[in-house]
């Protein structure tokens, strides 16, 4: 029989390796075979993907048919499936516990839409189950697609279970079925959704106890040990029988090719044009457009039509370039419906590929030690958020950072023939590099490369169970709000890989960027204008030449609303210090209107310039970077420009909190005089306003015109923007914030802490003893609790502990109150509801007893406050 070409490769290979254990180069080959080099890569290859004979990673390449030879990496049999170590390691993780389960291994189901690689990750199974020898050598992998069988599942059902003679029409002879044919192997039942419910029920007796019965046959049942793996492009739950779907433990979704990170995307690219390149033995160079266009479309049979788009491009291209020496893909390669679709460029450089066969780049050869240093960082930020941070620890934290960097810096280094990887780091570092220059940042290639390993890193680690350093993430946002600003944009920009463990990343970013560049600026500055970009335009020019990160953008389109304009604002200052104060430029509309929306948001002054240009942006830039203060560029602003400058002091005399209580003015007084005592009253005034005149919409914004906060007891029905703070809410987290952002820089942090142990000792049952001046405080609480009782049973209530020490602070003070001064206002009862004329005929009821104890008279004014605090 005539020697065939592959096989006179591998003896030739195996005669020479005899001499040189380390391995044989294909031209060592080719010159011992006389044929051209080429020619003999090509063979080589080929016996390669038969798994024939092994490659070294080395340079040149050489080749062996020794199996124990040292230099062969006994790599993971999913190593091929991409992903395996990224986004999909939990899911592989499940398919081997699962198919090692002792005896015959647990049922998997495989979810995904058609072209996820469901079928080639079941062959993969099957393969590990041969390399753990899980079954044994030969075992069989048989594969059914149900949905051959849709139209007929008695059919279907001969076909598994196999039949007797007789058992229906046509059934002339006794023939086993696939169960038998897949004893002791794997049984890979493909579109399961198309098995009919009797046909699933027929299969609960397999899977339960390995025993079944073929059509027709009444004898002893059969015995088969079959391992299962089902794959749908449906629900589970909408296509399965509940009693089946019980007994798949084990499911696994794989996603969409564009749900895909976007590393995985370019490696499956890559994937198939490396094949193609073999298979075809020249060399590809992918044209930036076309990658850019194969990464980002959403292909209706995902990876399926993806390697079929790449092989039909290779196909256009090999007819236009076959006599040349590498094949050129460009977007007129692909059909034209598809071509058409142009997506945001984002990749800038072509990648080459040879048409030699390379191993895929692995993580696992580069960064050992710079991954123990990350892994420390994450335990030193939990030790710390348990004992407390402090600037000695930040800079700490900023130092093992650096030396994170210099580590990854010395450990990784980037081969000329890693094309994937090539093609990657300067994909990440054309998305990031010009967001970070457009705000002043300039690092160099070698710090972004940097940034490159670490996101690299990120997605190949599972950091999921890891949640015990939110609240440092608060801490350091905190700290180091514009580079936590910064790291967020960065992570925007890079949405399309799909990032996983984002607040880790977001984290490391906020201390990388924090060790490399630190803002000269103590103002920030907000550029606002109408138009596409005219905003990002003018900032990221004095951005640049500032070389400091003085001003964000906001553009507007013309048509854009005031409102949506101002929630733009409000989310940058939300995000960023402006305590040392906000400059705020734009081109034109209503100042007063703009500050009279944002002013609550800020925590320092505000300077709005109208009618900005590049010079006037420039020259406000160059003095928020020299770091002058606030008072000194608003005088130079009122005074060096034409245009209009309006300064607006967030911190002046006219800075006030109100605080208003439905109980009346004497609990307003006493909250008052609580504040009061402990903020810096230069900077703030504390008010106390009836609650009643809040009421007056008419009024109302001209009172609250320089308010910061508004504090009452009971919910409060007026439109305004100043923020209001209910009582009953200061003791969660976005409570206490608002109370921090009202007293802003009144108050000193341990100040902040004192104020809200006198609210809390206010607020209970010992601060009413305290308010009571004649009555005795355990005699007024014990009547006035009866009366809550009251009201909550006639009412069905139960009331919260807030609003039961509110009722009781009030009930007893007004006691106190008519005894000493009777004098209410009369409200006429004709302006009372049927609802609350109810309540004042239960009040005077349950009032009676104490009305005649305390000879006091409950006036209508009085009642309707109750009827307001109760029914609230």
């Amino acid at each position: 029989m005539k020697q065939t070409a592959e096989e006179r490769i591998y003896e030739a290979l195996y005669t020479l390796e005899k001499n040189k254990k380390e391995g044989i180069t294909a031209n060592e080959l080719a010159n011992y075979l006389t044929i051209k080099r080429n020619s003999a890569s090509h063979y080589l290859n080929i016996l390669l993907e038969q798994r024939k004979i092994y490659r070294t990673n080395t340079k040149p390449a050489r080749w062996t048919t020794k199996t124990l030879n040292p230099i062969v990496k006994n790599e993971d049999v999913f190593s091929s499936f991409v992903g395996f170590k990224t986004s999909l390691k939990s899911s592989i993780q499940q398919c081997k516990a699962a198919i090692e389960y002792p005896p015959r291994g647990l049922p998997i189901i495989v979810n995904g839409r058609s072209g996820v690689g469901k079928s080639f990750l079941a062959s993969l199974i099957h393969e590990y189950c041969l390399k753990e020898k899980l079954i044994n050598e030969g075992a069989p992998f048989i594969v059914l697609n149900c949905a051959d069988y849709a139209n007929n599942p008695e059919l279907l059902s001969a076909t598994l279970f196999g039949y007797k003679k007789g058992a229906f029409t046509g059934a002339d002879e006794d023939r086993t079925g696939l169960i038998d044919e897949a004893d002791t192997g794997i049984l890979f039942l493909d579109e399961v959704h198309r098995l009919s419910f009797e046909n699933q029920e027929k299969l609960f007796l397999l899977m339960d106890q390995g025993i079944y019965r073929p059509l027709g046959d009444k004898g002893q049942v059969r015995h088969a040990s079959i391992r299962f793996i089902f794959a749908t492009t449906e629900k589970n739950d909408q296509v399965l029988l509940d009693t089946f779907r019980r007994r798949i433990p084990v499911s696994i979704y794989l996603p969409d090719f564009h749900e895909r990170p976007f590393e995985e995307r370019i490696q499956l690219i890559h994937l198939f044009y490396k094949q193609e390149a073999v298979s075809l033995q020249k060399n590809i160079t992918i044209d930036s457009e076309a990658l850019e266009y194969l990464s980002f479309s959403k292909f209706e049979g995902n990876i399926g039509r993806l390697k079929n788009l790449i092989k039909l491009s290779c196909a256009n291209s090999w007819l236009k370039n076959k006599e040349k020496e590498k094949l050129i893909i460009d977007l007129s390669m692909f059909p034209d419906n598809y071509s058409e679709s142009k997506n945001e460029k984002m990749i800038y450089d072509s990648v080459e590929i040879s048409c030699e066969l390379t191993e895929s780049f692995s993580l696992n050869s580069v960064m050992p030690y710079s991954r123990e240093l990350i892994e420390s960082l994450w335990e030193d930020i939990a030790f710390f958020e348990s004992s407390g941070f402090n600037k000695n620890i930040f800079d700490l934290l900023k130092t093992k950072i650096n030396k994170i960097i210099k580590q990854i810096s010395s450990e990784v280094k980037m081969t000329s023939d890693d094309e994937m990887g090539n093609s990657l780091v300067n994909s990440f570092i054309s998305t990031i590099e010009k967001p970070l220059q457009d705000r002043g940042l300039l690092f160099s290639r070698k710090d972004l490369e940097v940034l490159y390993w670490v996101y690299k890193y990120f997605q190949f680690i599972d950091y999921r169970q890891k949640n015990t350093i939110h609240s440092a993430y608060q801490i350091i946002k905190g700290n180091f709000s514009k580079e936590n600003y910064i790291a967020k944009k960065l992570i925007k920009q890079l949405a399309h890989y799909n990032i996983s463990n984002e607040i880790f990343l977001e984290i490391f970013f906020t201390f990388f960027i924090a060790s490399r560049w630190k803002s000269k600026a103590r103002l920030q500055g907000l550029i606002v204008t109408h138009g596409d970009s005219t905003a990002y335009s003018i900032s990221s020019v004095v951005n640049y030449l500032c070389k400091d990160f003085v001003f964000e953008s906001v553009d507007m389109p013309i048509d854009v609303s005031i409102n949506e304009i101002i929630h733009n604002v409000r989310k940058f200052i939300e995000q960023i210090d402006t305590r040392e104060g906000l400059v705020l430029l734009v081109d034109m509309g209503s100042l007063g209107e703009m500050f009279t929306q944002i002013k609550n948001s800020l925590e320092g002054e505000l300077l709005i310039i109208n009618n900005v240009t590049t010079m006037i942006a420039l020259d406000i830039g160059t003095k928020l970077s020299n770091g002058l203060s606030f008072d000194k560029i608003a005088l130079e602003s009122a005074e060096g420009y034409v245009s209009e400058a309006k300064y607006y002091e967030g911190i002046s005399k006219g800075d006030n909190v109100i605080v208003s209580c439905i109980s009346g003015l004497g609990i307003s007084e006493k909250l008052k005089d609580i504040i009061h005592a402990r903020v810096d009253n230069q900077k703030l005034a504390v008010v106390s306003v009836d609650y009643e005149k809040l009421q007056e919409n008419d009024k109302v914004q001209e009172l609250l015109k320089d308010t910061r906060l508004i504090i009452t007891t009971s919910n409060l029905m007026i439109k305004t923007d100043t923020p209001v703070l209910e009582i009953e809410k200061l003791w969660s987290p976005q409570g206490e914030e608002l109370l921090r952002k009202g007293l802003r820089d009144s108050i000193s942090t341990s100040e902040f802490e004192l104020l809200k142990q006198d609210l809390v000792r206010f607020f209970s049952m010992e601060g009413i003893s305290d308010r009571l001046t004649f009555l005795n405080p355990s005699i007024v609480i014990a009547d006035v609790e009866l009366i809550v009782s009251s009201y909550e049973d006639y009412y069905n209530m139960n009331f919260e502990l807030f609003k039961r020490l509110n009722l009781c602070m009030h009930m007893s003070m007004m006691l106190e109150r008519l005894i000493t001064d009777n004098s209410s206002i009369k409200v006429p009862k004709n302006e009372y509801s049927e609802q609350e004329l109810e309540f004042h005929r239960l009040t005077e009821t349950i009032f009676d007893p104490l009305m005649h104890k305390y000879n006091i008279e409950l006036s209508d004014y009085e009642t309707h406050l109750l009827y307001q605090l109760v029914m609230s």
